[in-house]
């Protein structure tokens, strides 16, 4: 199968991830054994792992048929992963920090500039809300670092094992920090707790090539694997009610990570009317524009409460808060796509570069 496929409905299912976070960070109320939020950040690790996985593959067999050099490849990977995230990254940090002066931001803007905010949440012990979210871009681009190199330097087939090694790897470290007794967001927030969705969204990429997998996932025997990746989703959610210094805490993720695995194969392959849904263009715009609405969505809040506290506007009742955040949040988030973050990719893809 073509490594360059394109899929609209994962850009659906992008988009319902992220707004599953913007669910849970605007307060929507939702069932206690639903964790949205969570679980979209971390399908969007797998989204990273899966598509990053991919694309330097296609890099790999470029770079083998030219008789390129790996560091030739990582550099353009690497440069490529900055211009992408980078421009509309760093203007929200700035204006943060300088146009609404966040504390946390103005005061610590060195952590959050060099995608350290994960470390500067383990630093703090807590929760800083204003900044939180960026934890998981610093996360990001952590892997980013590290990643083309396995890809590139290993062979698949050891590269598949290294990604099966790193998933139980990622649920030692959790382990340890609930033995260690260390804050909760330690092992949410670091690399080593995260990896093993990277190495899931990994092994998703090599599941989807494989012979006879369209079969699998969305054949008669996918209602077989459905189950399967249903009862590993039971068994992460009946952990997470295990009481707070309890080691099987740190499983949740890998049960959890079967199904989003199991979803990722299930949309890629999916047809009818699962694909018409999340194919369809309002998810498929949504996907698209998925970075700045999770980058800009928290000033959205923090400013919208600085209006209404200013102007002494009553409290809007739940729907039309969330709404009006979400509106704005899409506009903000479209804006940034079509003038900030399009702009420069078609300036880099466009831009004279020696072969890899």
């Amino acid at each position: 199968m073509s490594l360059a496929r394109y899929v609209p409905q994962l850009d659906g299912l992008r988009a319902v991830a992220v707004l599953g976070v913007l669910c849970d960070h605007f307060a929507v109320r939702t069932p206690e054994w639903l964790p949205w939020g969570q679980m979209g950040v971390r399908f969007f690790f797998i989204l990273s792992g899966f598509f990053a996985t991919l694309s330097l593959w296609r890099a790999k067999e470029r770079m083998e048929a030219a008789h390129g050099s790996v560091w030739g490849v990582v550099k353009d990977y690497y440069a490529k992963r900055l211009l992408r995230i980078g421009p509309a990254y760093y203007l929200t940090v700035l204006a943060g920090a300088f146009i609404l002066g966040i504390p946390q931001l103005r005061d610590n803007l060195l952590w959050h500039l060099a995608f350290l905010s994960n470390f500067f949440i383990v630093h703090l012990g807590y929760w800083p809300l204003a900044v939180s979210h960026f934890w998981s871009l610093s996360v990001q681009e952590q892997f980013y670092l590290i990643w083309p190199w396995l890809v590139l330097l290993l062979p698949r087939a050891w590269f598949l094992v290294a990604c099966l090694l790193l998933i139980p790897l990622a649920q030692i470290f959790c382990g340890m920090v609930i033995l260690l007794d260390a804050p909760a967001v330690t092992r949410w927030v670091l690399l080593p707790g995260c990896i093993d969705a990277f190495a899931y969204g990994a092994l998703g990429a090599h599941l989807v090539q494989m012979e006879g997998a369209e079969k699998v996932f969305s054949g008669k025997r996918s209602f077989a694997v459905f189950g399967v990746a249903l009862v590993f989703l039971v068994f992460g959610i009946v952990l997470r009610y295990e009481p707070e210094h309890s080691t099987a805490l740190g499983f949740v993720e890998m049960f959890e990570g079967v199904f989003l695995v199991w979803m990722l194969a299930a949309v890629y392959f999916a047809r009818g009317i699962m694909a018409r849904l999340l194919g369809s263009r309002p998810l498929v715009a949504i996907g698209k524009i998925s970075f700045g609405l999770y980058i800009y969505h928290i000033f959205v809040i923090i400013l919208y409460d600085r209006i209404r506290d200013s102007a002494g506007w009553p409290l809007l009742p739940d729907p039309l808060r969330v709404a009006l955040l979400t509106s704005v949040s899409l506009a903000f988030a479209a804006a940034s796509y079509r003038w900030i973050e399009q702009p420069v990719l078609v300036w880099w893809k466009n831009a004279p570069r020696p072969p890899p």
